[in-house]
């Protein structure tokens, strides 16, 4: 999927990739992650944060997908969907480079990740998040707030 859309005072063209995600962008990922969630105040934490290093035994080898966004050759954002078990899709790591934001790269993951669950025949996907914008995507796209768990918000989304 390739997106193209730039800030009005921007001249030229923003062109990203969506990318199912590849052993080689391992490290990439990681340090992009990383670095995006230190930006938001987020503290590592090793044992929260180890699927960082570990995105295929994390997200795609028990049947879930991790995609990469990449604008010029570089990584600038990335999202996952774990597979939880029992037809139960999770959403995690929606994670932007601060200069790529509001050029609708958030959305286009949440679309592919959906499209993955149904094509997957998930019967649920579920995700907590204490971002505006992802509360946001949330509502735009039918998710349910189901409960709030040490800050964070949960949703639902039946398929």
């Amino acid at each position: 999927m390739e997106g193209s859309k730039g800030k009005p005072h921007e001249a030229k063209e923003d062109v990203y990739t969506i990318e199912v995600f590849s052993d080689v962008d391992q490290e990439g990922v990681r340090e992009m992650g990383l670095a995006v969630s230190a930006e938001a105040g987020q503290v590592y934490d090793p044992a929260r944060d180890s699927d960082w290093g570990q995105i295929s035994e994390v997200y795609v080898n028990p049947g879930g997908v991790f995609y990469v966004v990449k604008s010029g050759g570089r990584i600038v954002g990335c999202a996952g969907v774990k597979n939880k078990g029992g037809g139960i899709a999770e959403f995690k790591r929606d994670r932007v480079m601060k200069d790529f934001r509001g050029r609708g790269i958030a959305r286009d993951l949440f679309e592919k990740r959906i499209q993955f669950a149904r094509e997957n025949n998930f019967r649920k996907i579920i995700l907590d998040t204490n971002s505006p914008a992802i509360h946001h995507l949330c509502e735009q796209f039918g998710f349910k707030k189901v409960g709030e768990d040490g800050g964070q918000t949960l949703y639902e989304l039946d398929l």
